[in-house]
Formats: structure tokens, C-alpha cells, sequence
């Protein structure tokens, strides 16, 4: 290039951060100029804000495969591994003559104050990535372009969009369109396809963290919490013996597991979360992970053995006896869940250690499959069940001819749904809105619900007892009523 071609590039430059120039010419006028500068490098120009290459084709078009690392482009990269930007532009017609060579720039800018549209969309990396062919508008191509953006990991942002700068607006400032877009997501990368060539970006939406001070109230929160719910488990632990009206009451089992799993969960938590010395000590955070990720999947299970239990007594009251039921549910509430982390720490003894400031499943994936996974299954079983039950109440309320009144009638309905949606782990459905709305307001909802879950178990496992001790008073007292009429008449 000579000199003033290259002024000329630094000015033209120089307008992606000045939003004036983009208000005075446009953004698309802006790209004209820009490209008209770039078709005249041979090879590879690196600027502050920018790298671009220029490529020359016969009129056979056989493909480019090219990469950058933002500090030189590359062919044929595949086997790189340190690539910010990878694109596969594969043979085709591109109407190129056979008496000029066609030329083809990629340039890869990362300020993107040219590219702001009427939402001002957040871009990944805020990279975008131009792929133009001079004097040409190509479109409807016969083989997709493929632009693979390399991001390290992904877990910081949500709904990563493919998108290719629209210039058709007619104010001259473009916008982003998804339009015949293709995205595909993995752990460290976003994969696109295009049907056209032009300027490519991916829109995403950063996960909005909790500001600092927000942060600390949830952890005491969780804390406070997980410590009320731990005492209150312990005791109900300690003094079980006095709610057993009946040693082989089925019900009370899987009430009194689930308050051991529970426990188990909230001193397990504190014990990850709160002491940091654990941090330090590769076998004991490794160990802490996993009997904090087994106690999680316990809970989650003894939850969907309340739901069918709960099931049972309303659909099948005169049926509810299981052979071996306690074998059966022990291995099913207790076993599966320790089959499966096992599995995981058997597979790699690294998918549990530190993260977060916690001992917890190192690996995004495993979070997603053994945890949200996991739960979502249960959260659909016990939904389901939930409305049965809900169901059945309502019918057995409509079938009963005594009168009532209807206001302590709805008192007692509103208190039995929100104590059977606290005991099935319904509220723990909470995280996937927080996941989805990332709104405050449900964080600190999902913290205090479930943080203080043991603590709610706690108030229906003696509300439960109450009722049962009032039945069993009742009918011991007309039983006695019905002794002294019979001997009377006698």
C-alpha cells in the first residue's frame, strides 16, 4: 500500500469510534469507503481496531478456508487451536470473470460503534466479522458460508443469535437481522451459517450478575436459611419416635428420609460454602462436591417419593400397601442417587472440586444434565402429580354434602396447595425463571424459599402429626361413645 492509502485507512478508521461521523455519512456510506480503501492491500493489513485480508480468485471460484487471531489471518487453519475467528467459504459461483480476478476481504474489526442498530444489541466479543466481494452483492448462496467465533466459554451470556449487518435501511444506519441465520452453540464456540456475504456478528445478552452487595445479602440469605432449616431437621430427627403413631406407617418413612436428605443438603452447603479452608484441599473439596451433589439428588428424589406416596392416599386409599416397600424406596431414594455421582467421580475425579468460591460439579455440562436435568424431570413428575391431587381434593370437596363454611373452606384449600407445592420441591422451580429473567426479584425469592425449605417441611410434618393425633383422639372417643351405648342397652 503506499502511504497515503494507508492515511486514508487510519482516517476511515478512526470514524468506528467517533458515532458523530456515523451520524454525518452513515454506516453504510462508512463501509463503502472503508472497503474501497481494503480492496487496494495486497495480503494482510493489521490496524489498532482491526485485520483484514484480501484474497484473489479466477473465475472458478475453489473456496477459502481462512482464520485469525486477531493478530494475523491465516490459511487452511485447520488444525490451529488459538483462533478467535474461523471462515469456510466453500466453492461456488461467485460471478467473477474470466478476464479480472475476483477479489474477496475478510476483515475482522473489534470496536463496534459502526455497527450499533436501532436496539443497541450487545455483540459476542464485540467482534464483528466481514466477509464482501468487491463490486458485488452476493446472496442466496448455493453452499452456506460457516463462521465459527471461538469464545473460551459461554456460561456469561444467554440467547447467542447469529446475525448479518441488513444495509437496506433507508436512513443509511443498518440494523441486525437474523434472517436465514444459523446458529449452533457449544461449550467454547458459536458456529454460524449464511446464505449471503456481508459484515457478521453474534448478538447475545450478558448474564446480569447480582451487583456485590446484592451478591452477600443472597449468601446470607442461603446462609440463615440453610441453618434454621438444619436445626429444625435435626430435631424433627431426634424426637421421630414421638410422631410415629404407627411404626409402619409408609408415609412417615419418606417424610423422615426426605428430612434426613434435606439436613444432609443444608449442612453440606454451609460446609462448602461457608468454610474456605476446603478451597485448599484438593480431596476434601473434591469429597464435599460430591456428598453435596448425592445429597441434592436425594432430596429431588425423596421429593417425587412424597408425590406418588401422596398420589397413592388420594387414588388408591384402600391400596396403598407395598411389598418391601421400605428395600424398595431406600434404594430408590438413597442408591440411585449415590450410583449416579459415583458414576461421575469414577469417569473423573475432577468433575467435582472448586468453582464459584464452592466445592461443587466442576463442569458446565454436568451441571446442566445431573442437576437442571435431573430436576426437570422431577419437576414435571411432581407437577403432574400435584395437579391429580389437586384434582381429587376439589372432587371429594364437591362430593361432600355437609355443609361448610366457605371461607375457612378456601383458608384450608389455599394452605393444603401451598403446603403439598413446599413438600413436593415445586418451589425449586424457581431456578430455571432465575436462569431464564435473570431478575433479581426471583434470586432472592429462590433463596428464601428453598434455603428455609426444611423449615417449611418441618411446619407441615407437625401440622400432619396434629391432624393425625386429632383423628386418632376422635375415634378413640366414639369408640368408647359406642362401647357405653351397647353395654347401656345390654
Amino acid at each position: 500500500m503506499t502511504e497515503s492509502q494507508n492515511n486514508s485507512v487510519v482516517r476511515y478508521t478512526n470514524m468506528l469510534e467517533c458515532l458523530a461521523d456515523v451520524k454525518n455519512y452513515g454506516s453504510n456510506r462508512i463501509n463503502e469507503l472503508m472497503e474501497e480503501i481494503l480492496f487496494e492491500i495486497n495480503g494482510t493489513l493489521k490496524m489498532n481496531n482491526m485485520i483484514a485480508s484480501v484474497t484473489k480468485s479466477a473465475s472458478a471460484f475453489n473456496g477459502l478456508h481462512l482464520g485469525t487471531d486477531l493478530e494475523n489471518v491465516f490459511f487452511n487453519v485447520t488444525e490451529m487451536t488459538n483462533l478467535t475467528v474461523e471462515m469456510i467459504l466453500p466453492p461456488q459461483p461467485l460471478g467473477f470473470s474470466e478476464e479480472f480476478l475476483g477479489k474477496i476481504l475478510f476483515d475482522v474489526m473489534w470496536n463496534t460503534s459502526l455497527f450499533k442498530d436501532t436496539n443497541t444489541s450487545a455483540l459476542l466479543e464485540s467482534v464483528v466479522v466481514g466477509v464482501i466481494v468487491e463490486n458485488a452483492s452476493i446472496s442466496n448462496l448455493s453452499n452456506p458460508l460457516i463462521i465459527r467465533f471461538f469464545t473460551g466459554n459461554n456460561s456469561a451470556f444467554t440467547n447467542m443469535t447469529c446475525a448479518f449487518w441488513d444495509e437496506t435501511e433507508e436512513n443509511g444506519a443498518g440494523d441486525w437481522s437474523v434472517a436465514g441465520c444459523q446458529t449452533f452453540v457449544k461449550n467454547s464456540s458459536v458456529t454460524c451459517k449464511f446464505s449471503r456475504l456481508s459484515y457478521f456478528a453474534v448478538l447475545v445478552s450478558p448474564v446480569q450478575e447480582p451487583s456485590e452487595q446484592n451478591a452477600k445479602a443472597l449468601r446470607y440469605i442461603s446462609y440463615i436459611g440453610c441453618g434454621i432449616s438444619s436445626f429444625c431437621m435435626t430435631v424433627i430427627l431426634i424426637i421421630h419416635q414421638k410422631f410415629l403413631l404407627k411404626p409402619s406407617d409408609q408415609a412417615w418413612f419418606i417424610h423422615l428420609n426426605l428430612a434426613g436428605a434435606v439436613l444432609l443438603l443444608n449442612l453440606m452447603y454451609l460446609c462448602s460454602a461457608a468454610i474456605p479452608a476446603v478451597l485448599n484441599i484438593s480431596w476434601l473439596c473434591t469429597t464435599t462436591g460430591l456428598v453435596l451433589h448425592f445429597s441434592l439428588i436425594c432430596s429431588f428424589t425423596w421429593m417425587t417419593l412424597e408425590a406418588c406416596q401422596m398420589y397413592l392416599l388420594l387414588w388408591r386409599p384402600f391400596d396403598v400397601y407395598i411389598r418391601h416397600f421400605t428395600l424398595k424406596s431406600t434404594f430408590v431414594g438413597w442408591g440411585v442417587p449415590a450410583l449416579i455421582v459415583l458414576t461421575v467421580v469414577a469417569a473423573d475425579k475432577n468433575n467435582y472440586g472448586p468453582i464459584y468460591n464452592m466445592c461443587w460439579i466442576t463442569k458446565s455440562a454436568l451441571q446442566y444434565c445431573l442437576v437442571m436435568g435431573y430436576y426437570g424431570v422431577v419437576f414435571i413428575f411432581t407437577t403432574g402429580m400435584l395437579v391429580a391431587m389437586i384434582f381429587k381434593i376439589v372432587q371429594i370437596k364437591r362430593a361432600n354434602k355437609q355443609t361448610y363454611n366457605e371461607n375457612t373452606s378456601i383458608c384450608k384449600f389455599t394452605s393444603t396447595f401451598l403446603g403439598l407445592t413446599c413438600l413436593l420441591g415445586t418451589t425449586w422451580g424457581l431456578g430455571f425463571f432465575t436462569i431464564i429473567t435473570q431478575s433479581l426479584t426471583t434470586q432472592y425469592l429462590f433463596c428464601i424459599i428453598n434455603s428455609l425449605y426444611g423449615f417449611f417441611l418441618f411446619l407441615w410434618i407437625c401440622a400432619r402429626w396434629n391432624n393425625e393425633k386429632k383423628t386418632c383422639q376422635e375415634n378413640s372417643s366414639n369408640s368408647q361413645i359406642a362401647n357405653a351405648s351397647d353395654n347401656h342397652q345390654f
